[in-house]
């Protein structure tokens, strides 16, 4: 996973349509304190890993940052194996 304030890229098995909203849950690993997240994002890209032919990257732009949820994602990507 590779977490921004404005966005986030996931490696998904399938192709993802591009320019699609969708609802994304972001949860910290278990010992972590933050808290999850839901949040509306747009598909803007879906490019097949040159690596691992069977994964896909997809970026996603968010769109409904709020200043709380802001807050909230800067101490998710405190969170180990994330990647900003």
């Amino acid at each position: 996973v590779d977490l921004s304030l404005t966005g986030m890229m996931l490696i998904t098995s399938q192709a993802l349509p591009v320019d699609q909203e969708f609802l994304l849950e972001i949860r910290p690993p278990a010992d972590h304190e933050a808290t999850g997240l839901t949040l509306k994002a747009f598909s803007v890209w879906c490019r097949n890993n040159p690596n691992n032919l069977s994964h896909y990257g997809v970026g996603f732009r968010f769109s409904n940052i709020t200043a709380d949820t802001a807050t909230l994602l800067e101490k998710l990507m405190q969170a180990p194996g994330i990647v900003h």
